[in-house]
């Protein structure tokens, strides 16, 4: 560790002039002061490289390191190169950052002697800021302060995403396991973080949402993930291969977990694909081409997307296609169904608050009338009392005449 630093924050910096202030005022701000921000300029075109220099400029914890447009991964690398913190977790340039993200993430760390600490983050919409439902971190994974691989070897890549700026990671594990990010332009942080999450012998948990994720931005993955459906395969394939080389996958469990991670990754990305064209080379390369899926484990039990995939091997890709779209439509015929329910469910809730509505507002209209009533009986009552007050009020009068009377009478004997 260098001068006291703690963290160290690699955050690769490609053309994000709009979110990039954002960023870095959540990441200036943290409570944990003892870090240093490493910022690699991948060959902004923009606005970027200004920002960062005003910041750096301003504070001496940012550096800027600049490089040609290698990509995301190759900036990442670069900025572990130049790192010195006893930490380093690598943040991206267009999300935001809970100000005590770094001090609960390094305290739980240290606390635990981890060389791993992952936590949770919350996705928005750039385009409309609404937070949307999705987990890092999710169960089961073992309820012990740490673990590693022995301990979850089923679900030790599924428990959390491939991402890496969830994760905390001890710099010093990743120097000595020679872990890299991979150096493509896309997806090229799955080696990464599945070589973490295997190696490291202590991981522990933050399940805070400590990381504010940008989704549906213009230019962002999402938005052209046709583009990229060979970086997907191809992140996933040399990972397996560093995978195997390093004795990981030897174990069946801990294989069923990568195969589990790998083949609902694919699912997901196959819708889009931009032609048919396509779709047959991704069909191929999934189910032909000898991939880390295809070891003649046909006989490995997983969730139901590698029921998916054995069933897919056996079919053309028309076959295939066409069994989506019955799969697809039933699941569309059973939500239609779970819609119908709900609305009828609805409907009867609404009818049975509309009765007890009317019910409610008889009972307010009798309650009224019977105030309105009492209100007149009390007027009735006021004015009766008046009357009795001025009768008496005349009798007091007339006995006072009376008494005065009586006395000037006696007076005058």
């Amino acid at each position: 560790m260098e001068d006291g630093i703690k963290v160290s924050v690699v955050i690769p910096v490609y053309n994000c002039a709009p979110y990039l202030r954002q960023c870095l005022d959540s990441v200036v701000g943290q409570t944990l002061k003892e870090i240093e921000i490493i910022c690699v300029d991948d060959g902004s075109t923009d606005q970027s490289p200004q920002i960062l220099q005003e910041y750096a400029d301003k504070d001496n914890r940012v550096r800027v390191l600049t490089q040609k447009n290698l990509y995301a991964g190759a900036a990442r690398n670069n900025g572990l190169e130049h790192a010195g913190g006893e930490y380093i977790i690598f943040w991206d340039s267009d999300d935001y950052f809970d100000l005590d993200a770094l001090k609960l993430m390094y305290d739980r760390a240290i606390s635990l002697d981890a060389d791993l600490c992952v936590c949770n983050a919350q996705n928005f919409d750039s385009q409309t800021g609404n937070f949307l439902a999705h987990s890092y971190v999710r169960k089961p994974y073992p309820q012990t302060d740490v673990f590693n691989i022995n301990d979850c070897k089923d679900r030790i890549y599924t428990f959390t995403s491939t991402v890496t700026w969830n994760k905390l990671v001890r710099r010093s594990f990743m120097m000595e396991q020679q872990i890299r990010f991979q150096q493509q332009q896309h997806i090229n942080d799955v080696l990464a973080s599945l070589l973490i999450l295997s190696l490291a012998k202590r991981i522990c948990i933050c399940d805070k949402r400590l990381i504010y994720y940008r989704m549906n931005r213009k230019g962002s993955l999402m938005e052209s993930y046709g583009e990229k459906l060979d970086s997907v395969m191809s992140a996933y394939e040399e990972t397996g291969r560093e995978l195997k080389k390093r004795g990981l996958l030897e174990d069946p469990q801990i294989l069923q977990s990568l195969v589990d991670k790998a083949v609902g990754v694919y699912f997901f990305t196959m819708p889009y694909v931009d032609s048919y064209d396509q779709y047959l080379a991704y069909f191929d390369r999934m189910t032909r081409q000898d991939s880390f899926l295809i070891l003649g484990r046909d006989n490995i039990n997983g969730n139901k997307n590698m029921q998916r995939y054995l069933d897919m091997k056996k079919m053309s890709p028309g076959d295939f296609l066409f069994s989506e779209y019955r799969r697809l439509t039933g699941q569309n015929e059973e939500k239609q169904q779970k819609i119908g329910a709900l609305k009828r469910e609805a409907s009867a809730e609404k009818k049975a608050a509309a009765a007890n509505l009317k019910a409610a507002n008889k009972e307010t209209k009798a309650a009224r009338e019977d105030l309105q009533k009492t209100k007149n009986e009390c007027e009735q009552l006021r004015g009766q009392l008046s009357q009795k007050d001025k009768l008496l009020s005349l009798r007091s009068v007339r006995a006072a005449l009376s008494v005065s009377r009586f006395l000037g009478r006696a007076r005058q004997k």
